[in-house]
């Protein structure tokens, strides 16, 4: 009979080998967490890959909404005004992020909680754009409106003018 010895990594199963990046949702607990959380996890083979190095075990990540010709995909930079999450350097431990849904600005949480699902992602220089699965997704609503034009103001010569003037005198004398 033959056996296979089961792993014992964070990000989940044989996936911290390969490149890949998992979300999840869950609700609030009242005490530590306060708000409906989307957690990402990124694997370390995926994090070498961008070459994000950490600065003594932390690295600061932004999470970037898209919106227009980007809606549903979200951008994972390196930030040092970003998120600070922890990557030990000689371990294959990937990373975690967790942003509460307010935070979010374009996007709404369908259903919650959601078990940590791989999701699609590409790697386009040194950052992270992940297509958001079906339970997040981009709401419409929030893409500010045009502005309507304003009424284009014609310009009165002196003669109309005084024909302007003389009809708001006569309305204000009945």
């Amino acid at each position: 009979m033959a056996f296979t010895r089961v792993e014992k990594l964070r990000t989940g199963g044989h996936g911290a080998i390969m490149p890949q990046v998992t979300m999840g949702a869950y609700l609030a607990d009242g005490k530590k967490h306060k708000s409906k959380q989307i957690n990402f996890r990124v694997t370390r083979a995926l994090i070498n890959e961008l070459g994000w190095e950490p600065d003594t075990d932390k690295l600061y990540i932004a999470i970037n909404e898209g919106s227009g010709s980007d809606k549903g995909f979200l951008q994972l930079v390196p930030d040092k005004m970003g998120r600070r999450t922890t990557v030990e350097a000689d371990t294959n431990q990937g990373m975690a992020i967790n942003a509460t849904l307010d935070s979010f600005k374009h996007y709404v949480l369908n259903e919650c909680p959601m078990p940590t699902e791989v999701v699609n992602h590409i790697v386009d220089g040194n950052a992270l754009i992940i297509e958001c699965p079906d339970w997040f997704r981009f709401n419409p609503l929030s893409e500010p409106q045009p502005e309507p034009e304003p009424e284009k103001v014609t310009q009165l010569n002196r003669e109309q003018r005084r024909a302007v003037a003389a009809r708001v005198a006569r309305s204000l004398k009945r």
